[in-house]
C-alpha cells in the first residue's frame, strides 16, 4: 500500500483523504450540517493552525474546516474538528523525506546473531550505521577489482592497506569500506535485479563523491560529512599516506565526541540488543512494548523491548515512570 504518510486516524470511514492528503470529505447528514463549530472553537483552530486554499474552489483563506472541507496544513496536539481529534504532526512518520510516496521500510535490528567482521566492508549502508554507532569515521576506498584496470590501486593495497601495521591500526579507529567500481559490470541483467542495483548504486556513489580517477579515498565523519579526500597514489608514498590518515582520524575523534553530545541533547542514545548489536538512535514512538527508533540519517527501525538489553529496558521503565508521575 502506498501513501503520503502514515496517519493513525480515529475517524474511521468518516474521513476520506484526497490524493494530496489535505482535503477532507465529510458525510452529508442533517445533524452535521446543522451543528457547525462554535465561534470559540473556530477562533482557537484558526489561531493555532493554518488552512490551505485550493485555487478554483472559492474557499477563503482561514475559512472554518467544517464549512470549507479542508484540514489544517499544520496540526498540533489535541486539535479537534467536529468532535474528532486530528492526528498531530508528531504522530506522522514520513516514508522518505525525499520521496514521501514511497512505502515505509522499517529495519528490524537486534534479531540475528552478530557475525565477526574483519577487513574491508562492501555495504555503504552498513558502514554508515557502524560509523553512527561507534563514532568512528569511514575510510571509503574507491577501486576497481578487475584485473589490470587500476595499477595504482594495486600499489596502494600492497604498500599500505595490506600491511599489518595498517590492519592493526584500523581495527579500533575507522570503518573501512571498499567500493568496487566493477561491481555488477559482468552482467547486464533485468531492471531491478541485484546486478543492476549494484551497478546503479555504485554509479550514484561515484557521482556523489566526485570520483574522477582511481584510487580515490574519501574520509567521512559519523554525520556523513566529507572531512578529507585523497586522489591517486605514487609508488613509495605509503608511509606519508598512512600518516595523513592517522592525523585526520585523530583530529576527528575529538570532533566526534562533541557531535555525540549535541545529538544526545536531541534525544539520541546508544541502544544495545540482547544479541550485542548496537544502534545510535532516538525513540520516535513507544506503545505496549513496541518501539520505533530513528537514526540520525533518518533510517527507521522497529523492535520490541524484550529484544533489548536489561540496561535499555531499565531506561524505558524509568522514562515511563517519569511520564506517569507528570500526568498524575
Amino acid at each position: 500500500m502506498r501513501f503520503d504518510r502514515l496517519i493513525i486516524l480515529s475517524l474511521g470511514s468518516l474521513l476520506a483523504l484526497s490524493s494530496c492528503g489535505v482535503r477532507t470529505i465529510y458525510p452529508k447528514n442533517k445533524k452535521q450540517k446543522n451543528a457547525p463549530l462554535s465561534a470559540e472553537e473556530k477562533a482557537r483552530i484558526m489561531s493555532q493552525n493554518g488552512f490551505q486554499k485550493k485555487e478554483g474552489d472559492g474557499i477563503q483563506v482561514g475559512k472554518a474546516a467544517d464549512l470549507g472541507g479542508y484540514l489544517p496544513t499544520k496540526v498540533g496536539e489535541n486539535v479537534k474538528i467536529q468532535g474528532y481529534t486530528l492526528p498531530s504532526d508528531n504522530q506522522i512518520v514520513w516514508s522518505d523525506d525525499t520521496n514521501p510516496t514511497a512505502d515505509i521500510a522499517f529495519d528490524k535490528p537486534f534479531l540475528k546473531p552478530l557475525k565477526n567482521k574483519g577487513g574491508w566492508g562492501v555495504s555503504f549502508q552498513e558502514a554508515r550505521r557502524e560509523s553512527l554507532t561507534s563514532g568512528k569515521p569511514i575510510v571509503m576506498w574507491f577501486t576497481n577489482q578487475a584485473a589490470g584496470k587500476s595499477p595504482a590501486c594495486k600499489v596502494l593495497s600492497r604498500e599500505l592497506f595490506s600491511k599489518s601495521d595498517f590492519k592493526s591500526w584500523s581495527t579500533d579507529r575507522i570503518v573501512p569500506l571498499r567500493i568496487d567500481l566493477n561491481a555488477g559490470a559482468q552482467g547486464i541483467g533485468e531492471q531491478g535485479d541485484e546486478t543492476t542495483r549494484k551497478r546503479q548504486y555504485v554509479k550514484k556513489l561515484k557521482k556523489q563523491y566526485r570520483v574522477l580517477g582511481l584510487p580515490t579515498v574519501v574520509v567521512l565523519d559519523p554525520s556523513g560529512e566529507v572531512i578529507d579526500q585523497y586522489r591517486g597514489f605514487r609508488r613509495g608514498q605509503g608511509p606519508e599516506y598512512f600518516q595523513l590518515l592517522k592525523d585526520r582520524v585523530l583530529t576527528q575523534k575529538h570532533n566526534t565526541k562533541i557531535w555525540q553530545k549535541r545529538m544526545a541533547q536531541k534525544g539520541y542514545r546508544l541502544w544495545t540488543g540482547k544479541n550485542g548489536q548496537k544502534l545510535f538512535a532516538r525513540l520516535k514512538r513507544y506503545s505496549a512494548g513496541n518501539l520505533v527508533l530513528v537514526e540520525p540519517n533518518g533510517r527507521k527501525s522497529k523492535t520490541n523491548e524484550l529484544q533489548l538489553s536489561q540496561k535499555d529496558r531499565d531506561w524505558l521503565a524509568e522514562q515511563k515512570a517519569r511520564r506517569k508521575k507528570k500526568t498524575a
